[in-house]
């Protein structure tokens, strides 16, 4: 069987309908590149995502599925936290599976996912308790103040950088 190389959610499921039940929809290892626009009365309905085993890029498009408690994309190709963002739209999400991508790999993974989904319950098969919820708040509180300290004097490098190319050509006009 070959695969398709770009291929979005519902393209898949039209070729394997077996994966739509009443509130479970399961796409495993499909080759699903991006979620797409999903029917709404469907992406409602659904409250466990599955899609393990694909080669999504970001989860743009997931909050389409405003009512998803589970949601399982390990091992998939999603790289940068930004491509995460989406998440803190589903306000049910209690487990999230992200194993396996090459941003469970990144410094402050876990407190970016808490940070960024408050009421998840479990991380990539980890019980969130309160206590490492507090500690994932202070840690992004601290990459927060890095983050703005560096772009700060990045800011100021690009400053002085111009200021001498100023300087410079006023020497070369004389």
């Amino acid at each position: 069987m070959s695969l398709e190389t770009h291929r979005d959610l519902v393209d898949a499921i039209r070729k394997f309908p077996a994966g739509l039940e009443k509130d479970r929809l399961r796409c495993v290892g499909q080759n699903v590149t991006k979620l797409g626009f999903f029917p709404s009365n469907l992406a409602l309905a659904i409250r466990s995502l599955l899609l393990s085993n694909n080669a999504l890029l970001s989860v743009e498009g997931v909050e389409q599925f405003s009512n998803v408690d589970t949601l399982s994309l390990s091992n998939n190709l999603i790289r940068y936290m930004e491509d995460l963002a989406a998440l803190q739209t589903l306000s049910q999400l209690k487990k999230l599976s992200l194993q396996g991508n090459p941003v469970a790999k990144l410094p402050f993974y876990r407190d970016f996912i808490v940070s960024l989904c408050p009421h998840l319950e479990v991380l990539d098969g980890i019980r969130i308790t309160d206590g490492l919820r507090a500690i994932s708040t202070v840690n992004m509180r601290q990459v927060q103040v890095h983050m703005q300290t560096a772009l700060r004097n990045a800011l100021r490098n690009l400053l002085l950088v111009n200021l001498l190319h100023k300087t410079k050509l006023k020497k070369e006009m004389r």
